[in-house]
């Protein structure tokens, strides 16, 4: 009797739990408490990683993934009476707000390599027109998108802080890191310092020509990448087809995965080792970005 409802007793000290942090606490209070609790679950780690992606992860939406999964887990405990899920919900708490942060950066960093070589194109046809690396930045800002926008912006604005234009552009590809734009920015600062003219830009022009070249062949492996992690998905729902079928295998009208002990303890690792496999598999398939 006491098994029966204990999933039941579990939720409703979750969600407690989860509304006294959020509304209910007196400020001085809620926010030693909050701290404890974020704290538990890596929010400051967390935290550092989105703002290197350009996010900004507020502790309150931290705390609604992490009590969001751990909910999601005791749902599931209690539709198929099996309490181990209760943990699975606890685990994910610690690891769905870092999967999203990543999934996030990864997109958002695929966008910043993709569309950068077209947009420094604009200011490159413009440097012989201006004669200035700030005022052919500014005038190109319009036509950059928005993933390269915002960097740029941050260029013009280091500049009118009296930063050189050397230090502006070190700066800059500290922000980009790409190792291509490094390059680029290094020759565009000697073309600053030597004088913009028509070789300079065809060494600019030619820099950005092996970009569009590693942006094509990214592409391609991307798209190999997204076949692979589709393949991956299909093995992964085939083999839960394999516990589903065997379920109906009754003896005596008692379900092996859902009525037993050690089918629920099957089942739990099932569900661990495929979350594993999925979070592994989208690390392993995925491309590495960073070293580009």
């Amino acid at each position: 009797m006491i098994y029966q409802i204990l999933p039941g007793i579990l939720a409703g000290l979750v969600t407690l739990l989860a509304g006294l942090l959020i509304f209910n606490q007196p400020k001085k209070y809620e926010k030693k408490k909050g701290l404890d609790f974020v704290k538990i679950f890596g929010y400051d780690q967390i935290k550092k990683e989105a703002e290197n992606a350009g996010l900004q992860l507020e502790q309150k939406e931290f705390v609604a993934l992490v009590v969001g999964a751990i909910g999601i887990g005791i749902f599931i405990a209690v539709i198929i009476n099996n309490i181990f899920y209760i943990i699975a919900g606890v685990i994910a708490g610690f690891y769905l707000p870092k999967f999203i942060v990543m999934q996030i950066r990864k997109r958002k960093r695929f966008a910043l390599f993709s569309e950068l070589p077209d947009s420094l194109k604009f200011i490159v046809a413009r440097l012989i027109d201006y004669g200035s690396i700030p005022k052919a930045v500014e005038a190109s800002l319009p036509d950059l998108s928005s993933h390269i926008r915002e960097p740029f912006e941050k260029f013009l604005n280091s500049i009118k802080i009296n930063l050189t234009v050397e230090q502006a552009l070190y700066e800059l590809s500290k922000e980009i890191k790409i190792k291509k734009f490094t390059d680029f920015t290094e020759t565009l600062f000697l073309a600053h310092t030597e004088g913009i003219n028509q070789q300079s830009i065809a060494t600019l022009n030619m820099i950005i020509d092996t970009m569009v070249e590693d942006v094509r062949a990214v592409k391609n492996l991307e798209l190999m990448a997204k076949k692979d992690k589709k393949d991956l998905l299909v093995v992964i729902i085939v083999s839960w087809l394999i516990p589903v079928a065997l379920s109906f295998l009754n003896p005596n009208n008692v379900n092996l995965f859902l009525d037993t002990l050690i089918g629920q303890v099957i089942m739990f690792l099932y569900f661990l080792t495929t979350i594993f496999v999925i979070v592994k598999g989208d690390e392993y398939i995925s491309l590495n970005l960073d070293d580009l």
